[in-house]
C-alpha cells in the first residue's frame, strides 16, 4: 500500500513538473517577442523540460533552404543555413546539435497539418528517453510551432509593411534657397500595419514649393490604397497649376467618386520662395503652426473647408500668412497633438513649446519637435511631420 502511495506521489509530482515546463513553454510562444528572442527563449525552456543538454528548431524555407536556430549549454542560439534534402529534413542531427552529442529526440513542428520544420533536443552523454519525453517534446513541439508560425507571420507583414509605407512617401523633400525642409514618420504600435497618413512636397510649375499632410481615416491596405491614389491625384493636378483650394475641390471629387469612399483631412500649403509668403487650405484638418524668429505663435486657421468625401459639393476657403526669416512652419496630423481623455488645447501647446525649443538644424528640429510633442509613443495613430524654416537668426529669449 505504501509503495503503491509512493508511486503515485511520485507519478502526480512528475505531472506537476511536465505541466508547469509545458505552461511556461506556452508562455513563451504566446508572448511578444520578436522572432529571434522568441525561439531564443523557446529553445532554453525546451531544454529545461527536457532535461538535455542542447536543442535546435530547424525551419523550412519556400526556396528549399532551412533555417537551423542552435541552442547549446552556456550558448546563444546561432543562425545558419543548410540546403534540405529528402533525409531527417536535410540535416545531420549530431551535426546540427554541435557534433558532440550521444542521445537525441526529434519532434515535428507543425501548423494547421502542415509541417513547418522540426524541434530536435540532445544530451552530451548516452540517455535513454522514455514515452515520457517523447510526449513531452511532441506537446512542446506543438507549442512552439504555433508560436514560431506567428512570430514569423507578424515579421513578414512588418517587412510588407514597412516597404509599402516607404514606396508611398517621397524618396525626398525638394529644397528652396534659402529654406531648408525636412520630413519624418512615426509609425504607431509596432509599425506591423500601414496606415493611411503620408505626407508630400513638390515644386509647382510657379516655382512655388507645395506641403501636403493628409490622413486617411482607418489602417490597413485599404486606407493606404486608398492614400496612394490621392496622393497621385494631387500630384497631377498640382502640375497643372491649381491653388490650394482648387486641389481639395478636385482632391474631393476624386475621393468621392472612389469605390471605397471613406473620408480624408488633408493640409496644403503653397510656399513662395521670393517672399515667403503662404497660401494654405485644409479640409478638416488640425492647423499648420507658424512660429517667429522671436518665437510668436500663429495657427494657421482661417481657412476652412470638410474632411475630403464628407460632402458632395463642399466649400473650401484660403488662409494667406508669411514665413519670415528664422520662422518655422510645421505641418502635421492629428496623431501629433490628440491625446484620449486631453483637451486639445494641451497638445497644441505641447507642439508649440516643444517647436519653439527645438535646435535650428531642419533635421534635430523635427526630432526636437517630435520628441517633445508624442504624449503616448504607444499611440495606436500614424504621425507624419513636415517642416519648413526659414534661413534667419532665431531670436529667443534669455
Amino acid at each position: 500500500e505504501r509503495g503503491r502511495a509512493e508511486a503515485a506521489r511520485v507519478e502526480a509530482e512528475r505531472s506537476a513538473r511536465r505541466g508547469a515546463a509545458i505552461q511556461r513553454i506556452s508562455d513563451a510562444a504566446l508572448g511578444t517577442l520578436e522572432f529571434d528572442d522568441l525561439v531564443r527563449e523557446l529553445l532554453k525552456r525546451i531544454v529545461e523540460a527536457l532535461e538535455a543538454d542542447t536543442a535546435a528548431v530547424v525551419l523550412h524555407e519556400a526556396d528549399g533552404n532551412v533555417v537551423v536556430y542552435q541552442a547549446g549549454e552556456a550558448a546563444a542560439p546561432v543562425r545558419r543555413r543548410a540546403r534540405d534534402s529528402a533525409e531527417s529534413n536535410g540535416i545531420h542531427v549530431e551535426s546540427l546539435l554541435a557534433g558532440a552529442v550521444a542521445s537525441t529526440l526529434e519532434a515535428p513542428l507543425t501548423v494547421d497539418g502542415k509541417t513547418i520544420g522540426a524541434l530536435h533536443v540532445g544530451t552530451l552523454f548516452a540517455r535513454s528517453f522514455t514515452p515520457d519525453h517523447e510526449a513531452l517534446l511532441r506537446l512542446a513541439a506543438a507549442r512552439a510551432a504555433t508560436g514560431i508560425q506567428r512570430a514569423r507571420l507578424f515579421q513578414r507583414e512588418h517587412a510588407i509593411a514597412t516597404e509599402l509605407q516607404r514606396s508611398l512617401l517621397p524618396a525626398a523633400i525638394p529644397q528652396l534657397p534659402g529654406f531648408a525642409t525636412a520630413a519624418r514618420y512615426f509609425a504607431a504600435g509596432d509599425g506591423s500595419q500601414v496606415g493611411g497618413d503620408w505626407y508630400d512636397a513638390l515644386i509647382g510649375p510657379d516655382g512655388r514649393l507645395l506641403l501636403v499632410v493628409g490622413d486617411v481615416a482607418g489602417r490597413g491596405i485599404a486606407a493606404a490604397a486608398t492614400m496612394g491614389q490621392l496622393r497621385s491625384a494631387l500630384r497631377a493636378y498640382a502640375l497643372d497649376g491649381h491653388s490650394p483650394a482648387d486641389l481639395l475641390m478636385r482632391l474631393n471629387a476624386f475621393q468621392v467618386g472612389l469605390r471605397d469612399r471613406g473620408m480624408t483631412t488633408i493640409a496644403v500649403i503653397a510656399v513662395d520662395p521670393e517672399s515667403g509668403e503662404l497660401t494654405y487650405a485644409k479640409a478638416g484638418h488640425p492647423p499648420a503652426l507658424l512660429v517667429d524668429a522671436e518665437g510668436h505663435v500663429k495657427w494657421l486657421r482661417e481657412a476652412a473647408g470638410p474632411p475630403l468625401g464628407a460632402l458632395d459639393d463642399p466649400v473650401f476657403t484660403e488662409g494667406s500668412a508669411r514665413l519670415g526669416p528664422g520662422g518655422t512652419l510645421v505641418l502635421y496630423s492629428d496623431g501629433l497633438v490628440e491625446l484620449r481623455g486631453e483637451p486639445l488645447d494641451v497638445g497644441f501647446d505641447r507642439l508649440s513649446t516643444a517647436t519653439i525649443a527645438a535646435p535650428d538644424e531642419i533635421g534635430a528640429l523635427c526630432d526636437g519637435v517630435l520628441a517633445g510633442t508624442l504624449a503616448n509613443p504607444e499611440a495606436e495613430d500614424d504621425v507624419p511631420l513636415l517642416a519648413i524654416r526659414r534661413d534667419g537668426p532665431r531670436l529667443r529669449a534669455p
